[in-house]
């Protein structure tokens, strides 16, 4: 029996299935079963992207575990899609120091489990326990890769344990916090930058654009300060 399938949509598959990690001899398989069922090549079958152009909070939360299909008996497996992580900007121009603020996370991240990295930014759509919240420096520190840690939550200034946060915190109650102030992020496992780590050690594709991120593929103006990204290396199972 001839399969059937609409113009173009046997080459999207295998551009598709390839292009996402699976192998020519799964394409195979997965013919073979189609031919013996008679059905078309369903679009359920399609490998997502890997770097999808924008995911919903949904496709987000689901990114934690691979797809699959079983196809004449054999599980086939393609990689899960990329975590979203953000890179931050810390400036000179506001308190505390940026060097400073980053000595201070890791050390309280490697003694208590969790520090608290207040932020003017609102953030969405990361990931509890995976994603990674990178930062980097203003100009006056030549823009540099200043480290990451894991993102564990995001508890509004507001909020009743922000202010509890805010109130007994020794960094900021002694250094200051910057203008326009909104939320606290929770991280772990906050690692500072080791020589000769850029920004490409993130190995991230920027959200917006979809370019490599890389100090000079990042976006011109305010923009530059949160800046969205893909990438396979995250915290949790098969991460950093």
């Amino acid at each position: 029996m001839n399969m059937t399938h609409s113009d173009g949509e046997l080459p999207l598959f295998r551009a598709r299935w390839l292009g996402s990690g699976g192998t020519t001899q799964s394409l195979r398989n997965a013919r073979r079963h189609m031919r013996a069922s008679g059905s078309r090549f369903p679009r359920v079958l399609f490998p997502p992207l890997p770097m999808a152009p924008s995911l919903s909070k949904s496709q987000v939360q689901r990114a934690e575990a691979p797809t699959s299909v079983e196809s004449d008996g054999v599980l086939q497996t393609w990689p899960a899609p990329p975590i979203l992580n953000v890179l931050l900007m810390l400036a000179t121009t506001h308190p505390p120091h940026p060097t400073l603020e980053m000595r201070y996370h890791a050390a309280t991240a490697q003694k208590d489990g969790i520090t608290y990295l207040i932020t003017t930014r609102q953030l969405a759509d990361l990931i509890k326990g995976k994603s990674v919240v990178a930062f980097y420096g203003n100009n006056a520190l030549d823009n540099a890769y200043l480290g990451c840690g894991c993102y564990e939550d995001y508890i509004a200034l507001g909020s009743d344990r922000g202010k509890e946060i805010l109130a007994g915190h020794p960094l900021y109650q002694t250094h200051g916090v910057p203008k326009n102030v909104c939320a606290f992020i929770a991280l772990s496992h906050v690692c500072l930058r080791e020589d000769g780590q850029t920004l490409d050690t993130l190995e991230g594709e920027m959200r917006r654009g979809h370019e490599r991120l890389t100090l000079y593929a990042l976006p011109e103006g305010p923009a530059r300060i949160q800046v969205y990204y893909f990438s396979q290396r995250h915290y949790g199972p098969s991460g950093q």
